[in-house]
């Protein structure tokens, strides 16, 4: 996929010290409420708030042994709050996740009245504790300082500083894996094999898509003044290949008659596959001008097209088609030393018809 935008990004790789398969861009958050003493408080209320949109995105207790844990928040910026009856109010701002971080962040609850807060800023995790994952984070500020000139613009160059890194460019090896399919590559959280239904749900679009086909596929985005935004090609549905075949039948008869061979013949087949193609314009295809805010990439941030459109097309249709042919040949032996052969043949292929009646484009 190849994207050119001004946009910030973060492209994140991870890497095990064991061999790694692909791993997902979601972060975890962990840790345990305790009090001054050290002791654990079960049923503490936790709610997590992504600033970026001021909405609350978890909302748990920790349990009977005073633990937490939160899978699959997107990478960004959030509040932790933590409210229990007899403790002063706890408030971990501005804390940071990376793609695929496990981070631990462990509460202490002072005594006092629920009318007081305790805050503090909970920033970037320095150390990683909870696994054994090592990573490296090439962000927007080292790209825009390296010491490198690229014809065609890449953070892929400074991938050999981070750690299980070998190789350059699009020929990288992750610690020891260098098929591209075993490999996960995101850009700005959303992995460069997200299917159209992922990335539309990973960047907010609306009333597209709304059958939930998973394939391949991405929102087409034109913005005036900017590179458009296009990825991929259209996609199949699941297992379309099985769907796939042919039934055969021939018959052909012989008759000797004198000096000639008459050969006598037909045959007949039938195709049948499934028609599954869906094109990437299923989940969108936007048009930014500029009309709002009088810049087109201003009106991409703030979401509002001047022209959206989507497809409805007519998957997972049955398709058929028939051929039909018939033959006839005669071996005529005019001597002992002399055999002449003649024939005819005559085929009928048929227009391909979906067994639905329908006709689309």
């Amino acid at each position: 996929m190849k994207i050119r935008f001004p946009v910030s990004f973060c492209l994140i790789l991870f890497f095990c010290l064991a061999t790694v398969g692909a791993q997902s861009e979601k972060a975890t958050l962990r840790g345990t409420v305790s009090d001054p003493s050290g002791a654990i408080i079960p049923g503490a209320d936790i709610v997590v708030t992504d600033l970026a949109t001021n909405i609350d995105v978890r909302r748990i207790l920790s349990d009977s042994n005073g633990n937490f844990e939160m899978p699959d928040l997107k990478p960004g910026m959030y509040r932790v709050k933590v409210v229990m009856t007899g403790f002063r109010p706890h408030i971990a701002d501005s804390l940071k996740l990376d793609p695929g971080q496990v981070r631990r962040l462990d509460i202490v609850l002072a005594i006092g009245s629920t009318s007081e807060t305790a805050t503090v800023v909970a920033g970037a995790a320095t150390i990683q504790t909870e696994t054994g994952t090592i990573s490296g984070e090439p962000d927007q500020k080292k790209f825009l300082d390296r010491p490198l000139v690229d014809v065609y613009p890449s953070p892929l160059a400074l991938m050999t500083t981070m750690p299980g890194i070998q190789g350059n460019g699009w020929n990288i090896v992750m610690s020891g894996i260098s098929d591209r399919n075993q490999q996960t590559w995101a850009m700005d959280g959303v992995a460069n094999d997200t299917a159209g239904d992922q990335a539309v749900k990973a960047i907010g679009l609306q009333g597209v898509n709304p059958k939930g086909y998973t394939t391949e596929g991405f929102p087409d985005m034109t913005i005036s003044g900017i590179t458009g935004v296009t990825a991929g090609g259209s996609g199949g549905i699941n297992n379309v290949d099985v769907d796939n075949g042919i039934n055969t039948f021939v018959d052909n008869l012989t008759w000797s008659k004198g000096k000639h061979i008459l050969k006598f013949g037909a045959e007949y087949r039938q195709f049948w596959w499934r028609s599954a193609i869906i094109n990437r314009q299923v989940y969108g295809a936007f048009n930014f001008t500029g009309q709002y805010s009088g810049i087109g990439f201003a009106d991409f941030l703030l979401g509002i097209p001047n022209q959206s459109q989507r497809l409805e097309p007519l998957a997972n249709r049955p398709n058929s088609n028939k051929q039909l042919g018939f033959f006839v040949n005669d071996s005529f032996k005019v001597s002992q030393n002399l055999t002449i052969d003649g024939g005819l043949r005559w085929d009928y292929y048929a227009l391909p018809t979906y067994d639905d009646g329908l006709m689309s484009n």
